[in-house]
């Protein structure tokens, strides 16, 4: 539909009854999460930076943390399609009233198939206003007992939205798990500010077991409560849903040639994919990978992404494209002594003053004008002019039009690592912060070159988790 589902969803949320969302996400994704934000027109009350991604009871428990005790927390995945009047889709006011008297409201939607993936809501007795006493919750069962709850007919998939007071979490998983509380109250008692982000303490971080919030407290807690999500929903892994299917289906540059309930998708223009007697299979090809699955095993993915990381395949936690505070670069082409990187500035946005000492640079404006400043002299660059930038000159690009400039940047030198950079000046305040060591890049020859730093951690096993917050009245403009 043009946007992100991260955007989607801050949309669903963006106004009355909803305060400002707080947003949860890796280290790596906090200028993405910024720049779809902005996009969309949300101001976040906050954006929490996760030193390393420990699952979604954690996060939700800092998002509480950071509320006042009495405000209700929604707690809401963004890889998900809900339909965009959200109010009426999870029955709100209904919903609330439950949470208000220290229920904790799970959302629960009909299952299409005994899928294991999800996890079940056992519905008890009607108890008003469209809600269920909940009698069990079942996180992601074996295939046959699956088929059995299906057969049932009380039970509903769990959709991963909750709600519930801030204090009635806080008090749960005090209870609960005493260890994971003290460990992310130290986590946002001692969190810095990194910019217009809330970094958390790394050291007390580090101690926190990786663990949902199904298997933290839904399983260990009594006093659920499930109300069903009206219309349609779907999460990422659900892609054999999501994807139009037909007899000769395909996207992008993609050919399909007597193929039966098959997906073809190309997502890059420099890319053509060919199907030929294909039959219930999904083919994706990214730029630097390709997916191809049996229909019926895209629930897989999160296995496939873990045995990719054991086997040290790198594209399960890097990405080719970059994003930075003053707009964003993707590596175009690599090698042992040149790399050749596409760099997308915003408008009005500046990299810093900075210098490099095994590397030199050459500057090539595709569109939009820049300024190159070069040891002490401003340079304005428009399409299609270039400069170089020698080794050890202190220099900075910036964009003083309205709209983006794009710049082919090729780098050429015995070192080509993003840790090749000493900060002079930086409007962004990086050059102040403690210098964070940089990935290697696996596609590097002999150790000599670095890759991007990474920015997706795992599509379908480490999605960004939003948390939003409203309270019991209308917001007021700083209320979470």
């Amino acid at each position: 539909g043009g946007q992100s589902l991260f955007q989607r969803a801050l949309g669903r949320v963006n106004g009355a009854p909803f305060a400002a969302p707080i947003i949860t996400c890796a280290q790596d994704l906090r200028f993405l999460a910024a720049q779809h934000a902005q996009d969309v027109g949300v101001r976040p009350a906050a954006i929490f930076l996760e030193p390393d991604g420990r699952n979604t009871a954690p996060a939700a428990l800092i998002a509480a943390l950071s509320s006042g005790p009495d405000a209700l927390i929604l707690l809401m995945p963004c890889d998900h399609v809900l339909p965009d009047d959200l109010g009426a889709a999870l029955q709100l006011s209904a919903a609330a009233q439950a949470a208000q008297q220290g229920r904790i409201v799970c959302f629960g939607t009909p299952a299409h198939c005994p899928s294991a993936d999800y996890g079940y809501l056992h519905l008890g007795a009607e108890m008003g206003g469209g809600g269920y006493d909940v009698k069990g919750f079942i996180e992601k069962p074996e295939p046959q007992r699956a088929a059995d709850l299906l057969a049932s007919g009380h039970h509903l998939w769990n959709s991963g939205i909750f709600l519930m007071r801030a204090d009635v979490l806080i008090s749960t998983l005090r209870r609960l798990d005493p260890a994971l509380f003290a460990a992310c109250h130290t986590a946002l008692t001692g969190a810095r500010q990194d910019l217009d982000f809330t970094a958390l303490e790394p050291v007390a971080w580090a101690q926190i077991e990786a663990i949902s919030i199904d298997h933290a407290v839904m399983e260990r807690t009594d006093g659920l409560c499930a109300f069903l999500l009206l219309g349609d929903w779907h999460d990422l892994g659900a892609l054999d849903r999501l994807l139009p299917t037909c007899a000769d289906m395909s996207k992008g540059r993609s050919l399909a040639i007597d193929c039966v309930n098959s997906d073809l998708i190309a997502s890059d223009a420099q890319q053509s994919v060919v199907g030929i007697g294909l039959h219930d299979t999904v083919v994706v090809a990214t730029p630097d990978a390709v997916l191809v699955a049996a229909r019926d095993q895209l629930g897989q993915m999160r296995r496939a992404v873990h045995e990719m990381r054991k086997q040290g395949i790198w594209q399960a936690d890097l990405h080719p494209t970059d994003h930075r505070p003053w707009g964003s670069f993707r590596s175009l082409a690599l090698d042992q002594r040149f790399q050749v990187k596409q760099l997308r500035i915003l408008p009005g946005a500046q990299l810093s003053l900075q210098s490099h000492l095994h590397r030199q640079e050459h500057w090539i404006i595709v569109s939009g004008t820049v300024q190159a400043h070069l040891d002490g002299q401003d340079h304005l660059l428009s399409e299609g002019q270039s400069i170089c930038v020698p080794i050890g000159m202190k220099h900075r690009l910036s964009n003083p039009g309205k709209l983006p400039a794009v710049v082919i940047e090729v780098q050429t030198g015995s070192y080509l690592g993003e840790d090749d950079i000493e900060r002079f000046e930086d409007i962004y305040a990086r050059a102040a912060l403690p210098k964070q060591p940089e990935p290697q890049n696996p596609l590097a020859k002999r150790g000599q070159i670095c890759f991007t730093r990474p920015i997706l951690h795992g599509l379908f096993d480490r999605a960004a988790m939003m948390i939003l917050a409203f309270p019991a009245k209308s917001p007021q403009p700083n209320q979470t």
